[in-house]
């Protein structure tokens, strides 16, 4: 077991359950220390967690529950949504208030070491380099694809993921959260903004790409969907799993400068997510329907022409109101689909 004394253990030790003495002394437990002699590594203030948090949080997995909503139907999935975020931030608390309650513990791996000694600490940190090197190299893949996609260069993929590689490993060397904030701010704007494209690029087309462009055709909208057992746990794991990432948080709380603002911190984050992700999938599934993709990519081709289609229609329905509502007002069944299609 370990050695690292809990605050109630302190308290008992020191005689007194009085806030401020016992804030000072977990402050000698902390794993970082303020200090003006050495480097100081507490530089963290809750905003900035807060949108290192997003950035840990909202990912490209918002892109793949609209898919989920078509498994489970906009009510169910909408109801997944909350419960699975819901869950995901009252996990995140416990871990905080864990970490908080034993200041030495930097990760997951340290919270295993308090509670079932050196070989869990060992197994779970062993769990975790698997899965951080998973995550990595999705990343990668990622970075490679898109820049391949967008560049008409002569590069291949293996190329353009060599040199997504350098990039992250110059990121991840930096010392300190707070050298990099300025980073996560960009990370995560540049993502969110992505995906409100997408979700704005998708309202502006006839019907889905991957429809039929003539014809009639089946839309594919319920509001409640019967799925089988398993379709139903893969659409309610992909849900949760695009809001699970809250351990990857603890490492940020031994660089606040108070770490008992994670909260605050926290529940903003999750607010976002929740909000963002609920909001984007209906969207995205009220006018996709069955023919959504996952990842949601592809149900509108993200040409050069998006931008002058997406304008041009804000300019429509700013100027000449009547038309717009007249061509691309939605109804309980889409405008875009035939009247003929289930919902």
């Amino acid at each position: 077991m370990s050695s690292t004394p809990s605050l109630q253990e302190k308290s008992a030790h020191v005689g007194t359950n009085d806030p401020e003495r016992l804030e000072g002394i977990a402050e000698d437990f902390e794993v970082f220390k303020q200090t003006e002699d050495g480097v100081n590594f507490r530089t963290v203030g809750w905003p900035m967690a807060t949108v290192i948090f997003l950035k840990t949080i909202f990912a490209l997995g918002v892109l793949s529950i609209p898919a989920a909503m078509y498994t489970l139907g906009a009510v169910g999935g909408a109801l997944s949504v909350i419960a699975w975020q819901a869950l995901n931030t009252y996990t995140a608390v416990l871990q905080g208030d864990f970490r908080n309650n034993h200041p030495r513990c930097h990760s997951i791996a340290d919270m295993a070491g308090v509670v079932g000694g050196p070989i869990m600490k060992e197994l779970t940190g062993a769990l975790f380099i698997v899965a951080y090197v998973l995550l990595t190299g999705s990343g990668i893949v990622g970075v490679s694809i898109g820049i391949n996609a967008l560049s008409h260069h002569a590069a291949c993929s293996v190329w353009w993921s060599v040199i997504a590689t350098v990039f992250v490993a110059l990121a991840a060397s930096v010392r300190k959260f707070h050298q990099i904030g300025w980073l996560t701010w960009i990370g995560f704007a540049s993502i969110f903004i992505a995906v409100f494209i997408l979700v704005i690029a998708v309202t502006t087309r006839d019907r889905p790409a991957a429809a039929p462009q003539t014809g009639d055709y089946e839309f594919g909208f319920y509001a409640m969907a019967y799925p089988g057992f398993a379709a139903g746990m893969v659409a309610s794991c992909t849900i949760f799993v695009s809001g699970a990432g809250t351990s990857a948080m603890l490492p940020v709380i031994s660089e606040m400068k108070n770490p008992r603002d994670y909260r605050k911190a926290l529940f903003i984050c999750m607010g976002i997510v929740t909000a963002a992700y609920l909001s984007f999938s209906l969207v995205v599934y009220r006018w996709c329907g069955k023919w959504v993709a996952s990842p949601s990519l592809g149900v509108s081709p993200l040409s050069p022409n998006i931008f002058p289609s997406i304008t041009d229609n804000l300019y429509r329905a700013q100027v000449k109101p009547s038309k717009w509502s007249a061509t691309a007002s939605p109804s309980p069944v889409s405008s875009s689909a035939p009247a003929s299609t289930s919902t």
